[in-house]
């Protein structure tokens, strides 16, 4: 069975560079969720992706566990917060 998602966290990476020598510099990183919506602004699941490196497998399973830990975190009772 497939799991259909309907939202998706890009990761997202600035670089900048030195005109004169070449030199690339990572200035900013980082991670943003997208939720997939209709015509009635409702979430609607999206296509899987097609993972194809090991890095993409890895990023796609921690970016799963950041998911759950959310879900826990907004799932347990306030007095637990």
């Amino acid at each position: 069975m497939i799991k259909l998602f309907r939202s998706m966290e890009i990761e997202v990476i600035v670089e900048s560079e030195n005109l004169f020598t070449g030199e690339k510099i990572v200035t900013n990183t980082g991670l943003f969720k997208f939720v997939s919506l209709n015509e009635s602004r409702r979430s609607q699941p999206i296509r899987p992706i097609k993972i194809e490196t090991i890095e993409e497998a890895i990023k796609f399973d921690k970016g799963k566990e950041r998911y759950e830990k959310l879900k826990r975190e907004r799932e347990a009772p306030a007095s637990k917060k």
